[in-house]
């Protein structure tokens, strides 16, 4: 694919390389209104106001400076909201937090950096391909009591397109049920599965990380048995014994917070080569041999639904 214009969309103005999002605000960061695709997403943010001085002050006044200045414990992530709609679409076809959104489903800024999303040294980057036939709209949710200074870049194709799967992102969280699976994705219509961002938190002290003996089962166009069914959750993620070595990074897997004494896991998993589907997909995980282990599971799932569906 040759891209007609290659554009760029930014928090610059002639004043300030940022923007301050109020409490309960909505920014509206990218209005596009022709036909594309958005080849990638760059961001970063604090929370207090702008300006040196004032953010220092803000900080020391929170007790959070060591926080904000190692860029560590980072919170109020969680209530900021990314919102990307397609096409005119009433419900954004992403909508989560930038914290679960990019792998910091735990609040802790943990660096990695996979094939298409990412953290890396105060930044967060993802490199979705998003196309779309006639707008795309990007939007941060400021959820917070307290305003947000927004740093962002993002770069977009403008070319002719006609038919194309629109990039949907998926969040869900559940207190685990004895004896039933949790749910990752349970979609209808046509498209593949990307990948996803799984956070697992264990409830009980003296079972430890036992929740990581459950299965993965993948299920495709409503077929009762599994097309993919991987040994155990960490096995999925292409670790070992309860990802025995700790945190890393790669391409496309990766483990990025372990925590034994918390009983808390976040890892990532991409399928570059897709899972495709024509009717749907059932992504379930076991917590536990039997789903016995008691837990909070949260995960983003990302994947492309065909357009029109």
């Amino acid at each position: 694919m040759t891209a007609d214009h290659i554009n760029q969309v930014t928090t610059r103005n002639k004043d300030n390389d940022w923007v301050v999002v109020e409490p309960g605000k909505t920014f509206e960061f990218a209005q596009i209104t022709n036909s594309g695709h958005v080849s990638d997403l760059w961001m970063t943010a604090t929370i207090g106001k702008p300006g040196f001085a004032e953010w220092m002050i803000s900080a020391i006044n929170k007790d959070r400076l060591r926080d904000l200045v190692l860029y560590d414990n980072l919170g109020f992530l969680k209530n900021l909201i990314l919102k990307i709609s397609f096409d005119g679409h009433e419900v954004p076809d992403v909508n989560v937090s930038i914290a679960d959104f990019f792998g910091m489903g735990f609040g802790k800024y943990k660096q990695y950096d996979s094939q298409f999303v990412g953290m890396t040294s105060g930044g967060f980057f993802c490199n979705f391909e998003m196309p779309f036939k006639t707008s795309c709209r990007i939007e941060f949710v400021n959820n917070n009591s307290e305003s947000i200074v927004l740093y962002a870049e993002a770069t977009y194709h403008s070319h002719k397109v006609t038919e194309t799967n629109h990039f949907r992102a998926s969040y869900a969280k559940s207190v685990l049920e004895k004896g039933k699976p949790y749910i990752m994705l349970d979609k209808t219509g046509e498209g593949y599965y990307l990948g996803c961002n799984l956070y697992m938190w264990g409830q009980n002290i003296w079972k430890h990380l036992l929740f990581l003996e459950g299965d993965i089962r993948v299920y495709i166009d409503g077929s009762e048995k599994p097309a993919l069914n991987y040994t155990g959750t960490e096995d999925y993620f292409l670790g070992g014994w309860y990802f025995a070595k700790g945190e890393f990074a790669a391409d496309d897997h990766g483990c990025t917070y372990k925590s034994w004494l918390q009983r808390k896991i976040a890892a990532y998993r991409f399928h570059p080569d897709k899972i495709n589907f024509s009717s749907g997909i059932r992504i379930e995980i076991d917590h536990g041999e039997n789903n016995e282990v008691e837990g909070v599971y949260s995960s983003v799932v990302y994947w492309y639904h065909k357009s029109g569906k």
